[in-house]
């Protein structure tokens, strides 16, 4: 049986002046089947939305590399051309929430009238049909049918999130990328969208969840991504991840996090991501690792298998390599 969604050496690059920017460099992840949700972590300017805008094509004008294969319960939807894509994939078979979405809502049109809009433009529906079905969708997130006839500017800041997942689910697609989803909402209301977002994989939506916060998407992911530098550091079910981190940089995130039981002060990550426009050679995390050696400045790391299963790339799990030469951090 085909995967819901499988990515191999997705790449999205963009020209600079200075040098090409390698915001998406060779990133590979399944999604198994209906109903899971897989998170993709790290600092800002890691490549996080890159990867949900490259899913989507979502390409500005100054893409100067784009490639890598990617199929949808099968089928190679890199292979479509952009009319074919935009026909058949975007928005129906996999939908995108971006970051600061809810601040995209018209303040002219009522909220039922942007709800149908893509079914206005790419299909010809009964608009009662398509009120009843917006409806439905308001109901399913959590808001009065009601909220079908207001503006944007009646609504608090958490209820035009779940329009905008309303939004996004009209085309009833089977997979959601949510970039950054609660970042503007506070506490409160950033717990009741990520309750929405739980009901939604329990009735069989697969999610992306794009997010600096770890902690966060540990409350809802199956499986957690590391990214670092435009590639992957670490990969594997968020309980490895999360109990026993391989690479050291998922070891300094989960560091960073506060914790309520015991007295651990946090720590932080020393130094600053390196320049995707200048990438050093080899590790790309090896001028902030506590552990990096000589051999991680003279080449990359190939995928390897830690000891609780997940995938990551660090040297320090090659079962060829003896040990550090000399410790460089």
């Amino acid at each position: 049986m085909a995967k819901l969604l499988e990515v191999r050496d997705l790449i999205l690059h963009y020209a600079d002046p200075q040098g090409e920017v390698r915001a998406v460099d060779g990133v590979s992840f399944d999604i198994a089947e209906p109903g899971m949700a897989l998170g993709i972590v790290g600092e800002s300017g890691c490549g996080k939305s890159s990867t949900a805008n490259a899913l989507m094509r979502h390409l500005p004008g100054n893409t100067a590399r784009f490639e890598g294969d990617v199929r949808l319960a099968g089928e190679l939807i890199s292979a479509y051309d952009a009319q074919r894509f935009h026909r058949e994939v975007k928005w129906k078979r996999m939908a995108l929430v971006p970051q600061g979405a809810m601040n995209s809502l018209n303040p002219v049109m009522r909220i039922g009238s942007q709800i149908i809009e893509p079914y206005l433009v790419s299909g010809r529906r009964p608009r009662a049909e398509l009120r009843r079905k917006a409806e439905a969708l308001l109901e399913q997130v959590g808001l009065p049918a009601s909220v079908y006839t207001l503006y944007p500017h009646e609504l608090s800041g958490g209820m035009k999130q779940r329009i905008m997942i309303a939004s996004a689910l009209i085309h009833d697609p089977s997979l959601l990328i949510m970039d950054e989803p609660t970042s503007a909402l506070d506490v409160s209301v950033q717990a009741q969208i990520m309750n929405l977002l739980k009901d939604l994989v329990t009735e069989g939506l697969s999610i992306i969840f794009i997010t600096h916060d770890i902690a966060l998407a540990s409350d809802i992911c199956d499986q957690l991504a590391v990214v670092y530098a435009g590639q992957l550091a670490e990969i594997g079910a968020a309980e490895q991840v999360l109990r026993a981190p391989a690479h050291p940089y998922a070891r300094k995130l989960l560091a960073s996090i506060p914790r309520l039981q015991d007295g651990t002060v946090p720590e932080f990550i020393p130094g600053a991501p390196p320049d995707l426009r200048d990438l050093p050679r080899g590790c790309r995390f090896q001028a902030r690792c506590d552990r990096a050696w000589a051999l991680c400045q003279q080449q990359a790391p190939p995928p390897q298998r830690a000891p609780e299963g997940q995938s990551t790339w660090c040297w320090l799990h090659d079962p060829q390599v003896s040990g550090p030469e000399e410790v460089l951090g």
